[in-house]
C-alpha cells in the first residue's frame, strides 16, 4: 500500500512581490519569540500581516533601538577616551589644534542624540511596552529593572556632562570638573546597560570592542593618576596676610 506523503500548503506571495513583507511563514514570529528568552513580561501578541507574518514596523523599531544603542556607546565610549588621551598628554611636546577639543566635543554631543533615539525608538516599540515612566524613572518597569536603571542612569550622567560642558563659560572650573569626573561612572553604567540589558550581548564583536575600550579606558586613567602623582609641586604663592592697625613695625 503506497504511502500517502503529506504536501504542505504552498505560500501565496506578497503582492509587493518577493522580499516586500519579510518573512511571511507564521513561524516566524514564534522563532522570533523563542530567541527572547529573556523577556519576563507576558509577551504581546504581535500584529499580523494579511499573510501572517510579522509586521515590518515592529521590527524596524526594535532593529533602530539596538542600532542606536550600539552606537550611543561607541560614541561615548570615544569621547571618554579621547578626553583622557588629551587630560593625560599622551601626545607631549606635540601641538594640539582646536580641533581635537572640538571632536571631543562632538563626540560627547552626539552620543547624546543617539541616547534620545535609543529611547525614542524603545517607546515606539510594540513587543515590550515601555512606558515615558519607565525609560525615566529607575525600577519603575518590570522588564530587568535594575540593568534598564543603569541605563536611565547613564542617559541623566551623559546630559549633565554634555550641558556643562556647553555651558562651561558660565560655570566654575571646579564645578565643571566635578561633573566631568562623572564620565567614568558613566562609561561603566552605560557599559555594563549594554552587556545586562542589551539583546546584542551574546555578539562577540560587541564583547571584544566592550573589553577593549575598558582595558584602554582603565590603561589612561592609570597613566592620568601616574602622571599627576610623580608631577613636581608647582611653587606655592605667598598668602596675603591682612594688614591689622597697629601690626606695622617701626612706628614713631
Amino acid at each position: 500500500m503506497p504511502l500517502a506523503i503529506r504536501r504542505e500548503r504552498p505560500l501565496r506571495p506578497h503582492p509587493l512581490g518577493p522580499g516586500a513583507g519579510g518573512d511571511t511563514h507564521p513561524r516566524a514570529c514564534r522563532r522570533a519569540r523563542r530567541r527572547l528568552p529573556e523577556l519576563r513580561l507576558r509577551p504581546v501578541r504581535p500584529a499580523r500581516t494579511p499573510h501572517g507574518g510579522c509586521p515590518v514596523t515592529s521590527q524596524i523599531t526594535w532593529y533602530a533601538a539596538r542600532a542606536a544603542g550600539i552606537v550611543a556607546w561607541a560614541l561615548a565610549a570615544a569621547s571618554v577616551i579621547w578626553g583622557l588621551a588629551l587630560s593625560t598628554r599622551v601626545t607631549k611636546g606635540k601641538p594640539r589644534p582646536a580641533w581635537l577639543f572640538d571632536l571631543h566635543r562632538f563626540l560627547g554631543g552626539t552620543a547624546l542624540i543617539f541616547t534620545v533615539i535609543h529611547v525614542a525608538a524603545i517607546l515606539l516599540d510594540s513587543y515590550v511596552h515601555f512606558s515615558l515612566l519607565n525609560v525615566l524613572v529607575p525600577l519603575t518597569g518590570t522588564w530587568h529593572p535594575v540593568a534598564v536603571a543603569g541605563g536611565i542612569v547613564g542617559l541623566y550622567l551623559l546630559a549633565a556632562v554634555e550641558l556643562t560642558s556647553l555651558a562651561k563659560a558660565r560655570v566654575s572650573k571646579r564645578v565643571w570638573r566635578r561633573v566631568h569626573f562623572a564620565s567614568f561612572a558613566l562609561y561603566a553604567v552605560s557599559t555594563i546597560h549594554g552587556l545586562t540589558a542589551g539583546t546584542d550581548r551574546h555578539s562577540l564583536p560587541l564583547i571584544i570592542a566592550m573589553a577593549a575600550s575598558t582595558l584602554l579606558v582603565v590603561e589612561l586613567t592609570v597613566l592620568r593618576v601616574v602622571r599627576s602623582i610623580s608631577r613636581p609641586p608647582s611653587v606655592q604663592t605667598a598668602r596675603r596676610v591682612p594688614v591689622v592697625a597697629g601690626s606695622r613695625s617701626g612706628a614713631g
